[in-house]
This record gives C-alpha cells, structure tokens and sequence, in this order.
C-alpha cells in the first residue's frame, strides 16, 4: 500500500476513535460549568456520606473521560504530522524522507489506533472467550446449502489466519458448526467471541448457480449464529454422564473419501434425559468424531442450561430468525457484479472473493461493525 491510501485509511480509524470516546460530546461536556448533586438554591438536601460518594464517581469518569481526550489528542497530533511528511515526501521526493519508512510510521499508528478501539469496546467479560458458530441454509434450495458451507470455510480459513484453532464440529447438507479458540496476537485472535459475534445475523449471496441447468442468477440465504464458550462465559463445562447418552456408529455420507463412506467411522450422540443429539462425521476416525460429538452435545446443554434460566429468547435467535429476503445484515453479489456490503454500518468491497476466501479483508468487516455497535452503545449511554 502506498501513502496516499495508507494515510486515507488512518484518517478513518482516527474518525473511529473519536466515535468510540464521543470526543464532540467530551467537548461540548467540557465547556459546560459541571455543578456538585444536592448543592445550590432549592436543591433537594441528600446525605452527606452519599454526596461524597457521588462527587468521588462523577469525578472518576470524568478523569477517565479527560484521559482519553487526552489520548486521541495525541493521535490527532501524530496524524497531522504524518499528512505534514507526506506533502514533504510528495513535493520533494529527493528530500530524504523515503515513502517506505513513512508508510511504515502510518500503518504502526493506525495499529496503535486500533488498539486503543479494541481496548475500550472489549470490556465485556465473554469477548475473550472462544465461540460457536452455527451456520444454517435458509431459503434458496442447493444454493443456499451450499452457501451454508462457503460461509463455514469463510469463517475457518479467517480463524487461521489469525493464529486461531477452527474446528469443524458438525457438517450436514444444510448446518455446519464451528468451534474457534486459541490465541494470538491480532485483536481477533485475543478476543474471538468479541470479534465474530456481531456476524449474527443473515447472509445473502447472489450469484449464478451452479445447481441450476441454464445457470441462472440465485439468491441465497444463511443465518450465523454466534455463541461463547468454554471457561470463558463465567459458566464452566457441563459434564456428561455417559450412561445418559445413547451412542450410535454409522457410515458417513457426502465429502470425505472412499475411508470415510465405507467405514462406520461417524458418532451420533442422543442425551436420553434431554433429546438433545449431537454427531459428528468430520474426521475419518470414529474415536476423534466421538470426542467431537461430545463436546458439541456438552455445547448444547450449556445453551439449554442458559434457555431455562433465562427462559426468554436470545437477540441473536430473533435476529437470525426469518432466514430470507428483507432480514439479512450482509449481502455478498458474485453477478452481474462483486461487492459485499454490510448493512449495518455500510461498508463494502469490491474484492468479494477475498472476502469469500476468509482473506484479511474480512477484518475490516468485524472492525467497522465493532465500531458502529460501540458508538451506537456508547450514544444511548
């Protein structure tokens, strides 16, 4: 990447920035005269040793508030020098200032923006936990079948790039389920659930189908569904009694080798006390696709414990629940043209197979809609 571009895409993560800090509402706040509660003429008398308390907190935040005014004040700074060198380096490519280096000083403070957005929108206790991506063909026949299994190859080829652990679970004709874990340095790898969870929600592909015999335009639907994991959700594992589970050997079907379809190499697991059946036809060995059905079975009772506790559904569930026309976030066209655009904050690219191949682009599109849902939190606040 060139300066010129580098320098556009810094400019916006500072915009990002200042959305995530509401530094307009910091100014406008700052040049208010702030008054102390319970004090003034009229003003209703409250308990000293609560007022104390209230003065301690309102003057917490505000600190907090000063500090990262502070901080994007200093990047705004740095920003303005760099545009200040690249007019340098642009008028005078000789002067001694070599494009490289600048692009190098540009894209190690965009990381550094980045972070500071990371920091401050990744409070939430479950981000760092790993997830479970369910993936479920909607309407749309074979296409959207298939499109089930493109988005679950999306997702498991950008969970690698970043150093993350993708596990294909379970794969039928028409679900696929995901277990992404692991660790590693980028904000996705540290924070996977906080990362992948705002793709909730329905994916729309459009293209030419490959099932149909005159290979007309199609359109697509799946809902992902997004769920933490693990330690990290505060709630442990669940463990099974395996005399309350039904085991059951069969021959795999679909993709996977002469081994794989000859051999009773897949697991099914029925939970007799809930109903609840999990199974596995992944892995050519049945004892690895026993291991893989049990955890996604001790899954599935974590998310049945949490249903009858809450006894109300989920947002992500009311999301994902009309899977067609009208209800989807993304939508990816392959024909008459390539774009992928987000819905909900509107970004998009024209390079939709990179998208497709789980490339680096599709951090854009969980940083953009971290940003959106954040600001969006932070203005209702």
């Amino acid at each position: 990447m060139s300066a010129r571009p580098a320098l556009r895409h810094l400019t916006h993560r500072l915009a990002q920035l200042a959305q995530v800090y509401r530094v307009e509402s910091a100014v406008a706040d700052a040049s208010k005269t702030s008054s102390v509660p319970g004090n003034g003429p009229g003003a209703r008398q409250t308990d000293p040793a609560v007022a104390i308390h209230d003065v301690a907190q309102l003057s917490k935040i505000e600190g907090q508030r000063l500090a990262r005014f502070d901080r994007f004040r200093e990047f705004e700074t740095t920003v303005r020098d760099l545009e200040e060198l690249y007019g340098l380096v642009h008028d005078d490519p000789a002067g001694g200032i070599s494009e490289s280096d600048l692009v190098d000083d540009i894209h190690a403070t965009t990381a550094q923006i980045e972070d500071a957005v990371v920091a401050h929108t990744m409070t939430d206790h479950l981000s760092p936990s790993p997830c479970l991506l369910t993936i479920t063909a909607g309407a749309g026949g074979a296409d959207s079948a298939d499109w089930s299994h493109m988005l679950a190859s999306m997702y498991e080829h950008h969970a690698h790039l970043h150093g993350l652990t993708a596990t294909i679970l379970d794969q039928s004709d028409r679900t696929s389920v995901l277990e992404v874990a692991g660790g590693g340095t980028s904000w996705i790898a540290r924070f996977p659930y906080g990362a992948y969870k705002h793709e909730t929600g329905v994916h729309r592909l459009v293209r030419l189908s490959p099932f149909d015999a005159k290979h007309a335009r199609h359109t697509s639907f799946a809902a992902v569904a997004v769920e933490p994991i693990g330690a990290g959700n505060g709630e442990g594992e669940v463990k099974v009694d395996m005399a309350d589970v039904d085991v059951q050997v069969f021959r795999a079907s679909g993709k996977g080798g002469q081994h794989v379809n000859k051999t009773e190499s897949a697991v099914r697991l029925v939970h007799k006390p809930t109903g609840l059946v999990a199974q596995s036809q992944h892995d050519r060995s049945q004892h690895r696709n026993k291991a893989t059905a049990l955890r996604l079975l001790q899954y599935k009772l974590m998310q049945l414990q949490k249903q009858q506790r809450d006894k109300e559904k989920t947002d992500q569930y009311a999301k994902t629940a009309k899977n067609a026309f009208g209800s989807q976030i993304r939508s990816y066209v392959l024909h008459p043209y390539q774009m992928v655009k987000d819905h909900a904050t509107g970004y998009s690219t024209t390079n939709a197979q990179a998208v497709l191949d789980g490339d680096a682009i599709l951090d854009e599109f969980l940083f953009e809609s971290l940003v959106a849902r954040s600001a969006a939190a932070e203005n209702t606040s």
